[in-house]
């Protein structure tokens, strides 16, 4: 697998929520991409830090284990 920055995986992530999102217009989805969208970074930096932040733990904790199920 190709690795990536975090800044890129979040960016890819969100691209693929946002697919999905159009694909069944879920309301629900199409607020919590509103919370995560890189489209409002300030200065590189995304619009919900503490929503960035928790996403770069858990995806940390998932490229230091085993398993993609940790």
């Amino acid at each position: 697998m190709k690795k990536t920055n975090n800044k890129k995986a979040y960016v890819a992530t969100y691209n693929f929520l946002s697919y999905l999102y159009f694909q069944n217009l879920d309301d629900n989805l199409g607020g919590f991409l509103g919370s995560m969208s890189p489209e409002i970074w300030v200065d590189a930096n995304s619009g919900d830090p503490d929503l960035y932040n928790e996403w770069q733990r858990i995806t940390s904790e998932i490229s230091n284990s085993q398993t993609l199920t940790s």
